[in-house]
């Protein structure tokens, strides 16, 4: 049904600007590696918005300062380029 379809419009403008390609969800990857890759994407966007500033990231991301390093170091993301 068309009416039951989520599409990008509907989602937070804070999704429209991501890296992140909806359309690859049929890459075959797991829904593991999806949310993966969608929340590296959205750290790595959230550091540069906030130019680096973690603690200012963790804040918006909603996550505590250490959750952030963490992901950071799961990830592989170095803020200081940002």
């Amino acid at each position: 049904d068309e009416n039951s379809s989520i599409t990008i419009e509907l989602l937070s403008p804070r999704f429209h600007s991501t890296a992140y390609d909806v359309k690859s969800l049929s890459s075959g990857d797991s829904l593991k590696d999806q949310v993966e890759e969608l929340e590296k994407n959205l750290i790595i966007q959230t550091l540069q918005e906030t130019k680096g500033n973690i603690l200012r990231a963790a804040k918006k991301l909603k996550l505590s300062r250490p959750g952030l390093h963490k992901k950071l170091t799961r990830y592989k993301i170095d803020p200081k380029p940002m």
